[in-house]
């Protein structure tokens, strides 16, 4: 009776919050504690956010992020992680999908010998907008997590395909985590992601694109813990997780009770942010059921909310 309580629960709560949406390659509790939470993630969205906390993993967790970015462009991300070793080394594989639609193409002007025309002004070469299309970008992770002594390791490899208009583009990229256990109640994050950018080729078709070089730092502390009531706080930062020009940093705290409700809030230069997770235990179906909901405080194009779903198996 409980179980299908929750079922009816979980699909009442996607329903009413599947309308609106918000950023990409960000589960729900992260962008609830500021959106640069690398230390303390859940495991089946590491390969996103950290690859070192793969080598935390026990068993099977898969994880489903639907996202509406503005009334055009949307976001899908699904997440899978297993051990190798339970608690020592872990992997991980990730898919996420973004469409932009109504995006300018441009194409490479060529002279009637299909030589590249070069604008002597800038000395690249020249352009001209073909129309505006859709443009989805696929990315495919590869992630492995390994635990050394009180430190944990973490690399990624992505692999990027883009299809805009009739061209296609594709590329490669590399993350590398890094996560230390001080104590069980205290750990440090950081994640380098697209090491030295990462490149997006359309093979002269038209302009190719830059995923910049970027790192995130965090530190997750558990600084209270009385009976079934937890609270926790994780100050982080990132050069550039919203402009790649600013340093911006935060903190984000949680407050849990029975490992079952979670209230969550941050600040961060760009707003205030808050969020709720609910956690099942299903014994006889699932190990683990949890569903977290953010809303932020200040959500580019009006697009507030971003719901996660998450199974441990």
């Amino acid at each position: 009776m409980r179980l299908k309580l929750w079922i009816l629960l979980l699909s009442v709560f996607w329903s009413i919050t599947a309308a609106s949406w918000a950023l990409p390659d960000m589960d729900a509790r992260n962008l609830a504690l500021g959106g640069m939470a690398v230390a303390d993630i859940t495991i089946s969205d590491a390969m996103f956010l950290n690859p070192a906390v793969l080598s935390r993993a026990e068993g099977l967790e898969t994880s489903f992020t639907q996202t509406r970015l503005t009334a055009s462009d949307f976001d899908f991300a699904a997440g899978a992680s297993f051990p190798i070793i339970s608690k020592n080394i872990g992997v991980g594989l990730g898919w996420d999908a973004v469409a932009n639609q109504n995006q300018v193409l441009t194409g490479i002007v060529r002279d009637s010998n299909g030589q590249v025309i070069i604008d002597p002004n800038t000395g690249l070469p020249l352009t001209q907008i073909l129309g505006f299309f859709t443009q989805s970008i696929n990315t495919f992770y590869a992630s492995l997590g390994v635990k050394v002594g009180f430190y944990s390791l973490g690399a990624t490899l992505k692999y990027y395909l883009s299809d805009f208009g009739s061209y296609e583009g594709t590329g490669a990229g590399l993350d590398v985590g890094l996560r230390a256990d001080f104590s069980s109640n205290l750990y440090w994050g950081a994640l380098i992601s697209d090491v030295n950018n990462s490149v997006i080729d359309f093979h002269g078709e038209t302009v190719n694109q830059t995923v910049p070089f970027t790192w995130t730092t965090s530190l997750y502390w558990k600084f209270l813990q009385v009976g079934e009531v937890t609270a926790a706080v994780e100050p982080s930062a990132s050069n550039s997780f919203w402009d790649a020009t600013v340093l911006d940093y935060g903190v984000g705290v949680e407050l849990g009770w029975l490992k079952s409700i979670f209230l969550r809030a941050s600040d961060t230069q760009q707003g205030f942010n808050m969020g709720i997770g609910l956690v099942a235990h299903p014994v006889k179906v699932f190990k683990e059921i949890r569903v977290d909901y953010t809303y932020l405080g200040q959500a580019p194009n009006g697009y507030p909310s971003r719901l996660t779903l998450s199974v441990d198996w």
